[in-house]
């Protein structure tokens, strides 16, 4: 599980460019490459070493419902630290830190 107060950050050794809405991420450490849709690009562009996954799962929200998706809230939340999870699972980013 997730902590929300965590402080996700990037693997150093990954770099990213979004074609299209999609972030394409070579992570060269571990010789893999990721595609992420249009919502895990905007969580991927959040990823600053200073917001919580609170924070970042907050902003997604806040710019989905800006742009009209429908039933955003109800799930974003799950949605985005499972996404953390995955990511973590995969070596692209570290959830070690914690906020005060």
């Amino acid at each position: 599980m997730v902590e929300t107060s965590a402080v996700p950050t990037r693997n150093p050794a990954s770099s990213s460019r979004t074609i299209d809405g999609q972030a394409v991420i070579a992570v060269s450490d571990m010789a893999q490459i990721h595609i992420l849709n249009d919502v895990g690009t905007r969580v991927w562009n959040l990823i600053d070493g200073t917001r919580t996954v609170a924070q970042i799962t907050d902003l997604v929200r806040a710019q989905l419902t800006e742009e009209g998706y429908e039933g955003v809230s109800s799930g974003v939340a799950a949605d985005v630290e499972s996404f953390f999870e995955a990511l973590a699972a995969k070596g692209m980013v570290n959830l070690g830190e914690t906020s005060n």
